[in-house]
């Protein structure tokens, strides 16, 4: 069946092979049916008034099989590991028996009647909450009026729901103003409530992945806004320089400073907003390996409590030497300490939980220091740049927000970013340089009618109609 076996299986004339072939057609030409309870090939014989065996591997194919031998047209199902010759001898009888030949046949004229697809869409109908999906403004009560259409927001204010449409309908009638509250409407609030450790384990991961999600788009923002920063900068330099040019009528001191500046600018932001990016990647890297940490061994990870407080390079160094020291020490003691204190609360199961925990320590706990070490000497180096560069009102380096840890929309820094090339594209416009430059020659006079040449007259032109 379906090309299954060849030749060198030897089988019996009595055992003919075929390949792919239609259950609808197949199965009326057949006494019974052996197969392995699928709802579609179930079905198929079912309709074709055939008894019916089947030998389920795993699914819905057992609940078919024991609603076909509930109905008497087919023997109790046979699992494929207890399918021997015996089994499905006497199942073969029982099928060819006269009594389930004709409950075969009544159960196919059963069906036969039935139509399953419009029952089916009935049941998905009754079952819809309709009277909660329905705006109440725009709900189709009146026949010659405009059909009904979902309800999308909510008024709490008037308690009513509402579609766009709706919506619109309640401010043209006065019933609400764009200062009213609205809401989203949902027609059925699904209440998940995560209890139990795999409760928690669900939520922590989902958490762990929001978090993972955030830190990228900060990060790629930034990657992003340091390349930017190399172009803009520059350009911003050298808008101020032509200015400072055209005002002065020569290349200035001043004018060399703006260009020298924008590069400046633009090179310590090249570096300074990867630096952050990675600073932030390492972490969340940091964070979620010690919450995993946390997780095996049943206890809570605050950050806000076990992150150190870093104010510049040396706390930052520091503070990594500290946690990365305290990793691996903590890592191989928790070998020994671990599987120790677990014997003594909870035996030969408590030795073993502790072991796997200390192994667990032992890989994650010296990871996770390594990865405190890297990262909080690059977050205090960066923090040693951001206060050298406030103290230095000369360089004027952080009048951007953006150098500040208020974590600022990406939209608004691409904007920003625009803004800065619009601003040297319009100078680019301003320029009035080209007033000195000398006129453009006289255009040439247009000739009068006098000095046209002279046209052949109507009669002078031949008549081509006569032709």
């Amino acid at each position: 069946w379906g090309g299954i076996g060849n030749e060198s299986l030897k089988l019996p004339e009595s055992v003919y092979l075929i390949g792919n072939c239609p259950h609808d057609w197949l199965f009326q030409h057949v006494a019974a049916v052996c197969h392995h309870g699928g709802a579609g090939t179930t079905a198929a014989g079912l309709k074709a008034g055939k008894p019916t065996i089947i030998v389920p591997f795993f699914g819905d194919q057992p609940f078919w099989g024991h609603m076909v031998s509930t109905y008497g047209v087919g023997p109790p199902p046979i699992p494929f590991k207890k399918l021997t010759s015996e089994s499905l001898g006497a199942a073969l009888t029982a099928v060819l028996s006269s009594e389930m030949q004709m409950k075969a046949d009544k159960l196919a004229h059963l069906l036969a009647g039935e139509h399953g697809l419009m029952e089916g869409a009935r049941s998905f109908h009754h079952h819809l909450p309709i009277s909660n999906m329905v705006c109440d403004v725009l709900n189709g009560s009146d026949p010659w009026g405009p059909r009904a259409e979902l309800a999308r927001y909510m008024v709490p204010e008037l308690g009513t729901k509402v579609s766009p449409a709706g919506l619109q309908v309640l401010k043209a009638q006065g019933k609400i103003s764009n200062s009213t509250m609205v809401v989203p409407h949902f027609a059925v609030e699904w209440n998940i409530d995560l209890q139990g450790s795999v409760g928690k384990a669900v939520s922590s991961t989902a958490e762990e992945v929001k978090s993972w999600a955030q830190t990228a788009v900060s990060a790629s923002t930034d990657t992003a806004r340091g390349a930017m920063e190399l172009i803009c900068q520059p350009m911003k330099g050298i808008a101020l320089a032509k200015e400072e040019y055209l005002v002065s009528g020569k290349m200035t001191s001043a004018a060399a400073g703006y260009v020298a500046k924008g590069m400046g600018n633009g090179i310590f932001k090249f570096v300074y907003f990867p630096t952050r990016a990675t600073g932030k990647i390492l972490d969340q890297a940091s964070t979620s390996l010690h919450k995993l940490n946390a997780v095996i061994n049943n206890k809570e990870y605050h950050r806000e409590t076990s992150q150190p407080h870093i104010e510049n390079a040396v706390d930052g160094i520091k503070e990594g030497f500290i946690s990365a020291g305290k990793g691996i020490a903590l890592g191989f003691s928790g070998l020994v300490t671990k599987p120790y204190k677990g014997a003594v609360r909870g035996g030969a199961f408590g030795a073993a939980k502790g072991f796997s925990q200390g192994v667990s320590g032992f890989l994650i706990k010296p990871l996770a220091g390594m990865v405190d070490l890297v990262g909080h000497s690059s977050k205090g180096i960066y923090q040693s740049i951001k206060h050298s560069s406030n103290n230095n009102s000369s360089s004027n380096l952080t009048d951007d927000p953006e150098l500040s840890d208020n974590p600022v929309p990406a939209g608004a820094i691409f904007v920003e970013m625009k803004k800065n090339i619009m601003e040297v594209t319009i100078d680019s416009f301003n320029d009035e340089s080209y007033l000195d430059a000398p006129p453009l020659p006289p255009r040439p006079p247009i000739q009068s009618e006098k000095s046209l040449p002279n046209l052949p007259s109507d009669a002078e032109l031949p008549n081509y109609s006569e032709r």
